[in-house]
């Protein structure tokens, strides 16, 4: 599959012992074998991304909307985030709305959303903006009381 100027391809990960997507420019070794795998017809690529990033189906009643307002283009280029599309559900000039377990919400958006700066606003959930804030007071201190290692 070709997304967001990538190539990735699903297969079977001995390491994992299930089916996972993998990048293909970071494929450092590659065996052909006589080996054969079928996909099944009812998963879609957005799907297979969802529930590897997910961990658990979307059916679980603990996923959060997270909406995230903007320019346009800053938009854009969230919404054609790898991690962060297969839980897109809705895309506007001004905004952008995902369905997402929290532990993708606050594992994956804080530092993406911190990289754009005030060019973006946390509409929903507060806890994300929360988090936020506490990752800038975290970097703050960090750089004004360095630690030598």
């Amino acid at each position: 599959a070709y997304r967001t100027n990538r190539w990735y391809v699903a297969a079977y990960c001995e390491l994992r012992g299930s089916v996972r997507m993998f990048r293909v420019d970071r494929i450092e070794q590659l065996e052909v074998t006589e080996e054969t795998f079928a996909r099944p017809e009812d998963v879609t690529f957005i799907e297979l991304a969802r529930d590897t990033l997910a961990g658990h189906s979307k059916t679980d009643a603990s996923w959060v909307t997270v909406r995230i307002g903007g320019d346009s283009d800053v938009l854009e280029s969230i919404g054609n985030q790898y991690f962060v599309q297969p839980f897109l559900t809705e895309h506007t000039d001004r905004e952008l709305r995902f369905e997402m377990p929290p532990s993708v919400m606050l594992t994956y958006m804080p530092h993406l959303l911190l990289s754009f700066g005030t060019l973006v606003s946390v509409l929903e959930p507060s806890l994300l903006g929360e988090r936020i804030a506490e990752l800038c007071h975290e970097i703050a201190e960090h750089h004004t009381s360095p630690k030598l290692p």
